[in-house]
């Protein structure tokens, strides 16, 4: 028998189970589902095998899936009980690895781990990036209290490479193993013309295995060394590149100026590989159309790529890297407002606590109290693209529109629902006649961020006005907008729906109502930002 976990339609629990007892029935599949809990979307049962998880969910409309389960809960003490070694347990601590505040003459009979990547969120250590500008910070008082001995004190950061990670990892093994210690870890790498230099080495330590797992480009490889005495004559590698240097030209394209001698780079050597147009365009619209194919079903679609879309996208792509995640923009270039302040100031400034999204990307501002600086909007801007586009399950598609929603009848709640968009290459004019048959991505969820009212603006909130107004209602079923409804209230139909229209500017009023307002307007749709305004009437800010 093996473990498999199902994961529930959250609606009409009392159905769940009478469903799951009738297909157990059909199938002739003994299975207990005594542990369904009516207040819980996930159920564990054991079957004998996979086909019968296959059929036990296959006319299932209360089930979303059915996977085989691995291992119960998700804390380090649960993983040793897993493996019935909770005897070897001692306990937890937590510090910077550059800093640490283990004993010099501290040692570890083996060390096992598996170093962060950098490829959700950027590598972090303890310390300033611009150490000059920190000089004497330590010596801060607030209220009479040296800053950094406060309870809420939040210590400053700086970029760490994974290079100097596993440097460091490798002469920290050196230092703590004893003779035949081990060190075992995981390491990424790109798999095009990959060199056995770009393992890091050290000379007290012996390479014993290298094992990869391929991941198509990339792979990982499992790193085992053993410390040895020290007659042992191993040689050390301080760095690496996870994309291996082309070997096609070794020039110098780097300018030195040292003890009044300078060395220019060789500028008149460099020349590009030679390429064919055609080459160009395969590498392009192979990947384009791969990334179509693997979108066209997704977990969610972002509506727009300006502040609030590519925020959330951020936020959720750092949370929930197991969903796909299309971003939809209909200008070639994203980022919409944000890349100036007012009037085409640059600077941009920012109301607390939203520093703490900026700590959170590692981007340095100027504290004024109650506000915070960026020296341009455009860094904020560009940072936060740059950290978006490098998640794996996200995908932006600028100079692409969203054309239409997709609706259709929830067979879990009979209910009309957001169900995807309809998107074509550009906003094209139907009234002329020049249109073109769109494309479709699904979806689970839409998030709308269009911005207030324009040409592309508060583009879903105008389609439900219009979806409203129509003389048969193809969203009957679908609520009104409202942040005060009660949930026990009766729902209001949406036809006739109007917007509220944004009103006049006020900052202190308008920021707190779309945050909070943030919401599911209609079943599968979640709209914010500055559409969020035009839906509810908030001001504008």
């Amino acid at each position: 028998m093996k473990d498999y976990l199902i994961h529930l339609a959250s609606t009409f629990p009392k159905f769940r189970i009478a469903e799951l007892e009738a297909l157990a029935d059909l199938y002739n599949i003994d299975v207990d589902l005594s542990s369904h809990n009516e207040d819980s979307t996930f159920l564990v049962v054991s079957l004998e095998n996979d086909e019968q998880a296959r059929q036990l969910i296959s006319r299932s409309v209360m089930s979303f899936g059915i996977y085989e389960l691995w291992g119960n809960d998700k804390n380090v003490k649960s993983n040793f009980k897993q493996y019935g070694t909770s005897g070897n347990f001692i306990d937890v601590l937590t510090m910077d690895f550059t800093h640490n505040a283990l004993r010099k003459d501290f040692q570890i009979d083996s060390i096992v781990c598996d170093p962060p990547y950098g490829v959700r969120e950027g590598l972090r250590v303890l310390g300033a990036k611009n150490e000059e500008k920190a000089a004497g910070r330590e010596h801060d008082v607030f209220d009479g209290e040296i800053a950094y001995l406060r309870r809420e004190f939040i210590p400053p950061k700086k970029p760490y490479s994974l290079a100097n990670l596993l440097e460091d990892l490798l002469q920290f093994a050196s230092e703590r193993l004893p003779v035949g210690g081990r060190l075992a870890f995981w390491m990424p790498t790109a798999n095009d013309n990959f060199e056995e230099t770009q393992i890091p080495q050290h000379e007290r330590l012996e390479l014993l295995h290298c094992l990869e797992q391929s991941f198509n480009q990339w792979s990982r490889r499992l790193l085992v060394y053993v410390k040895r005495d020290e007659s042992y004559k191993g040689i050390t590698i301080e760095s690496f590149n996870l994309n291996p240097k082309s070997t096609q030209q070794a020039i110098n394209l780097k300018s030195d100026a040292k003890n009044g001698k300078v060395s220019f780079a060789d500028w008149n050597e460099f020349k590009f590989a030679p390429i064919r147009e055609s080459t160009v365009s395969r590498a392009m619209t192979r990947r384009y159309f791969a990334d179509l194919d693997k979108f066209a079903e997704s977990d969610i679609v972002i509506i727009g790529a300006g502040s609030a879309g590519l925020s959330a996208a951020y936020t959720l792509g750092k949370n929930r890297p197991d969903l796909k995640i299309a971003i939809i923009e209909a200008s070639v270039s994203p980022g919409g407002g944000c890349w100036l302040g007012g009037q085409l100031f640059s600077a941009m400034v920012l109301r607390k606590p939203a520093h703490l999204f900026l700590d959170d990307m590692g981007l340095d501002y100027e504290d004024e109290g109650d506000y915070v600086v960026v020296k341009h909007a455009a860094l904020f801007m560009s940072t936060l693209m740059s950290k978006v586009l490098q998640f794996p399950n996200i995908k932006l598609f600028n100079a692409t529109a969203v054309e239409d929603l997709i609706t259709r009848k929830d067979p879990a709640t009979n209910l009309q629902r957001i169900a995807g968009v309809v998107v074509n290459w550009a906003q094209l004019d139907h009234d002329t006649q020049s249109c073109m048959d769109p494309n479709t991505i699904n979806c689970n969820v839409v998030l709308s961020t269009s911005g207030h009212d324009g040409p592309f603006g508060a583009f879903t909130a105008k389609r439900l006005e219009q979806l409203g107004r129509a003389p048969r209602d193809v969203t009957a079923g679908f609520t009104k907008p409202s942040i005060t409804t009660s949930k026990l209230q009766e729902p209001e139909p949406i036809s006739n729906f109007q917007l509220g229209g944004m009103k006049g500017l006020d900052m202190n009023k308008a920021e707190d109502a779309i945050v909070k307002g943030t919401r599911e307007v209609v079943p599968g749709l979640v709209i914010a930002g500055m559409e969020l305004a035009e839906v509810d009437g908030c001001q504008s800010s």
